[in-house]
């Protein structure tokens, strides 16, 4: 019997941030793992809403949104890593 386990791929999963996490970018948090690889992890808080809208959020960005059902929509927090990522 082999001593290492196969590692766990948590793509698609949540994690949910436990009671007592200090992390102020993570407390009450859940996150939604988009890619989980040997490589790393890109996930995303879902559960943090921003003070834009949608349409703010495209107008930064000279977008249309195309959508006037959507322009008061929340943008939620994605993380505090790698922000610039988008």
């Amino acid at each position: 019997m082999s001593d290492h386990s196969a590692p766990m791929n948590l793509t698609h999963h949540f994690l949910i941030a436990m009671p007592g996490m200090e992390d102020a970018s993570f407390a009450r948090s859940v996150v939604y793992l988009c890619e989980h690889s040997e490589r790393g992890a890109l996930g995303l808080i879902i559960n943090k809403p921003t003070d834009i809208s949608l349409k703010g959020l495209f107008d930064k960005v000279d977008l249309s949104l195309g959508r006037d059902d959507l322009s008061d929509a929340p943008v939620f927090l994605g993380g505090p890593v790698q922000t610039e990522r988008g």
